[in-house]
């Protein structure tokens, strides 16, 4: 039975081998100096003290670099012989008898600066336990004579990875490995970056060629990689001084590459950095050049169509998102592949863009990774994703709703419970009596739709962009979003708002709410003076987010207030993944649109919701961008072409419910009396008034104080409408009632008995001038109620004199009205009557960008070509221009009509005293005055 002594090599065969390995490496002349000092080393190491005779034998040589060698070694406290030599069942036992032993090269000049390198690695080693990162075993150091002087020379001892190879020779080889078992090495990489990176340390010289790992897969030893040579890790702990880093000048970040002092060796360079100039980022950045280079090897063995598959470009899009946001720095500065570009995936190069989504840490990279191995899976952390499971509620025929026992919690908290209480449509009901559903219902299905789209875009096979930006946190933050969207909503909210969003934007009440249990931030808002019930709801609702959830309402917040187009002064708000989130709830095609128009259409009893192809629509949706402008973009949901009518077909239906029923002719009455009654009321409001007004209207309309009016109770209950009119609609309209002027409690009144007005004039948008139409899209603008009244009064006024001057209706006709003659014209002076309202509804573009559509992919190429490597053909393109898009807009402008309204009692007469031309000249002579004096 052979011994430990007797597999270990004598100093000639080591000696052999190094010669061998120099002269294969062109180092002969080296060599020739080295010789000798490796005899004595080698020499040394097996008898003198500080050596590893006592435990280890040296078996053979491993591996020879600039720095030093790496033997494998033979524990013998472990070894165990084999049948014959060869490897049995039974080699796992002689691997784990196998270590690594490294020893710095002899050199005249540069050995001390080696050895003292490798004493540096020892100390970094020692706080380093980790699967994936070498680990040491040993260490010491031998007494030897270099240069003519005695010096110590360290050595230690590391684990071995059997059959290794480094990442880089296994990849350039005949048979590199297959992609998923590369994209597994590279996980691996990943993990181990991640925990000396946590442990506050910097590699400095990442690159394949420092990855070792096994060459193929068995049973007793899965393949891996090891992040292996330390001899230039820097401790991030001590800042002070100047440090010496060496690193692989291809892989390196370009401020290592920039420093003063530069010497070569080999395929090393070195320079000189502070301390505190040493990043993480130099480790990310060589390991998005590293990805880069093991791609460049695997095109040259596999079929050209390998550049299309979704995992080329998961990894391309890791490693552009690795080089730090210096993507045209790096590729100016090494022109040679064509990997470094966002654009070869489909993006721009833009800045904004690159340093908006690049990599902070390794730990985001090793997240990415992991969703690619598929060791991370967005169900576990969010089970709200899973389909057909036992805990779910029917609120929509297009996505059921997981109703997981956090969601449970925070639909039964008061403030979220309360939207079961407000309506979604208000007074709609009024027209489509069946249109009594809940904001609560809404909110709830669009949840179940943005939890659908979460799936489609996460298992998107094209393009990989969501899976990366978007983990499990985002999501989650976003279905939360999406549930809370409408938090601040309140009866008749809508409606309000096309008065004023300064007064009643539901969002900023909203907002406020989220504020609540954030320091400081409710300075200047609603909440100056204490509103403690409303802070601890505020508190409770936070804690079900942090504790059942595992985010912030800070976080929810962010989602819904990313701005997915610029203000006044070029601004965005939010991060790239945040912008991207609230295109999911708020967008051409967003959740909140798909749930409200089906849930609307089925309310109504109308099918125009009801023609999107929403199955089609899922399967197809992708991410995307919108240029804002040439030189900033934007990451929006989009779909591909074959979902191109699944889209669309939710902005006709749009369109449609636009013109049958939320701007029907008959609701266009009742918003123009409930506007009336708004802007008379904010007309009257004193400045000084306004925080305080607007504070009681929040304990109202959306806390639920109740209306103490006797005069309003008894309005009501004469009110011949009320039935149709929901009680939270009626709590508002009380509200208005208490404090508009007395021409809109008249209007409020004229609502509760349905007393609607009559049309006498409708202009199609069409008909109007250029200047018309930019005045009336200006005066019913929100919070343009003064003019709104102004606009109102004049063409009231100019009717009223019109009538009076014109020729006394027929006796018979103010008869059939059931006015005396002495009456009608008592009528005409009175000044407390509205006789006219005019209405012009505000256009709603419905997104801040339009529908953006990916195009399908064309023929691929069967044979490489420099073509092949264009961006506009490794990657579908979006499509320039969107006709259909346009012809929307104009459709949805086409229903902008302004229309004008007269009193039920009195339209007839004025109809048949005055005509349709005579009614029409003298509203377009109003309007071209107002017009002239804007």
């Amino acid at each position: 039975m052979k011994t430990c002594d007797d597999v270990a090599a004598s100093v000639d065969q080591l000696l052999a081998q190094l010669e061998a390995k120099y002269k294969t490496m062109g180092l002969d002349t080296a060599w020739k100096l080295e010789a000798e000092p490796w005899r004595r080393i080698l020499t040394d190491m097996r008898s003198v003290p500080g050596g590893i005779a006592f435990n280890y034998r040296i078996e053979q040589l491993l591996g020879l670099g600039g720095a030093g060698a790496v033997f494998r070694i033979v524990d013998c406290n472990l070894f165990t012989d084999l049948d014959g030599g060869r490897e049995t069942a039974d080699d796992l036992k002689k691997r784990r008898s196998y270590r690594a032993l490294k020893i710095p090269r002899p050199h005249a000049e540069k050995g001390p600066t080696l050895a003292d390198s490798l004493r540096e690695e020892i100390s970094r080693l020692t706080a380093l336990s980790h699967p994936n990162v070498v680990s040491l075993f040993a260490k010491g150091q031998i007494p030897i004579q270099l240069a003519g002087e005695e010096t110590t020379w360290p050595w230690y001892i590391m684990s071995y990875v059997h059959k290794a190879v480094n990442l880089g020779e296994l990849c350039s080889g005949d048979a590199p490995p297959p992609l998923p078992l590369l994209i597994r090495y590279l996980f691996d990489a990943a993990k181990g970056l991640q925990y000396i990176h946590k442990n506050d340390v910097v590699h400095c010289d990442f690159k394949p060629g420092n990855i070792f790992v096994t060459s193929q897969a068995d049973v007793a030893e899965p393949a891996k990689a090891i992040l292996a040579d330390f001899g230039y890790a820097k401790h991030l702990v001590d800042p002070h001084g100047e440090t010496t880093v060496g690193f692989t000048d291809y892989f390196a970040h370009p401020e290592l590459q920039v420093g003063a002092l530069r010497s070569s060796q080999g395929s090393r360079t070195f320079t000189k950095l502070p301390r505190q100039a040493v990043r993480p980022a130099f480790d990310l950045f060589a390991f998005g050049m590293s990805i880069h280079f093991l791609l460049e090897k695997f095109y040259n063995k596999y079929s050209v169509y390998s550049q299309y598959s979704y995992e080329i470009k998961y990894l391309k899009l890791c490693a552009a998102r690795l080089l730090d946001g210096l993507n045209h720095q790096k590729a100016i500065t090494y022109a040679k592949l064509p990997y470094y570009s966002f654009k070869d995936i489909g993006l721009p190069n833009l800045d904004n863009f690159v340093a908006g989504i690049k990599y902070r840490c390794a730990d985001e990279v090793m997240e990415d990774l992991a969703k690619l191995v598929g060791e991370s899976r967005p169900e576990v952390e969010v089970p709200e994703l899973i389909e057909n499971r036992r805990e779910n509620i029917q609120v929509s025929d297009i996505a059921p709703v997981i109703y997981t026992e956090r969601l449970r919690h925070l639909v039964e908290h008061p403030l979220v419970k309360r939207l079961a209480a407000t309506t979604q449509l208000g007074l709609v009901s009024m027209v489509y009596p069946g249109a009594g559903h809940s904001r609560l219902e809404h909110s709830l299905g669009t949840l179940g739709i943005a939890a659908k789209y979460i799936v489609s875009l996460y298992n998107d096979t094209l393009d990989p962009l969501f899976r990366q930006l978007i983990d499990a946190r985002k999501m989650k933050a976003t279905l939360l979003a999406a549930l809370l969207h409408d938090l601040g909503q309140y009866p008749l909210a809508h409606d309000l708002e096309d008065v004023s969003l300064d007064f009643f934007s539901h969002t900023d009440f909203g907002d406020q709410i989220l504020s609540l249990n954030e320091p400081g931030e409710s300075q200047g808002t609603l909440f100056d003076q204490p509103m403690q019930d409303c802070r601890e709801l505020a508190k409770t609702l936070a804690d079900i987010v942090k504790d059942g959830w595992g985010v912030t309402l800070a976080e929810v917040k962010a989602i819904l207030n990313a701005r997915n187009s610029e203000d006044k002064k070029g601004r965005q708000a939010g991060s790239h993944a945040e912008r991207l989130c609230k295109s999911l709830i708020d967008g051409p095609i967003d959740a909140d649109k798909l749930d409200y128009l089906q849930r609307d259409s089925r309310h109504c009893n109308v099918r125009y919701g009801f023609g999107i192809d929403t199955d089609r629509l899922f399967r197809c949706l992708t991410v995307t961008h919108s240029n804002i402008r040439e030189d900033h973009l934007l990451l929006v949901m989009g779909v591909h072409e074959k979902g191109r009518i699944s889209a669309e077909s939710i902005l006709f239906a749009r369109y449609a419910m636009l013109t049958q029923v939320y701007w029907q002719h008959t609701m266009r009455a009742v918003k123009a009396l409930l506007h009336h009654a708004t802007a008379e009321f904010l007309v009257n409001v004193n400045e000084k008034d306004y925080p305080a007004m607007r504070r009681a209207f929040f304990e109202c309309a959306v806390i639920g104080d109740p209306i103490d009016d006797p005069n309003w109770s008894e309005l009501v209950k004469k009110g011949a409408a009320v039935a149709h009119i929901h009680a939270g609609d009626l709590r508002v309209l009380g509200w208005l009632w208490m404090h508009t002027s007395f021409s809109g409690k008249a209007a409020i009144s004229h609502l509760l008995n349905r007393q609607l007005f009559k049309r006498v004039l409708v202009v199609n948008r069409s008909e109007l001038t250029d200047k018309q139409r930019i005045t009336l899209e200006k005066v019913f603008r929100p919070d343009r109620y003064r003019d709104r009244c102004g606009l109102r009064e004049s063409i009231e006024k100019a009717l009223l004199v019109k009538l009076k001057s014109s020729p006394q209706p027929s006796l018979s006709l103010m008869e059939t009205q059931g006015y005396s003659r002495e009456q009608w014209e008592q009528r005409l002076q009175d000044a407390t009557l509205i006789h006219c309202l005019v209405d012009y509804p505000p256009l709603r573009p419905g997104a801040a960008f339009g529908l953006q559509v990916v195009r399908q992919w064309g023929d691929r190429p069967t044979q490489p070509s420099p073509e092949i490597l264009a961006p506009t053909e490794l990657y579908p393109m979006i499509i320039p221009g969107d006709n259909f898009r346009d012809g929307m807009r104009e459709l949805e402008k086409s229903i902008a009509c302004l229309r004008v309204f007269w009193r039920p009692d009195e339209d007839t007469i004025l109809r048949e005293t005055l005509g349709h031309e005579g009614i029409h000249e003298v509203v377009l002579e109003e309007l071209n005055r107002f017009t002239s004096e804007e």
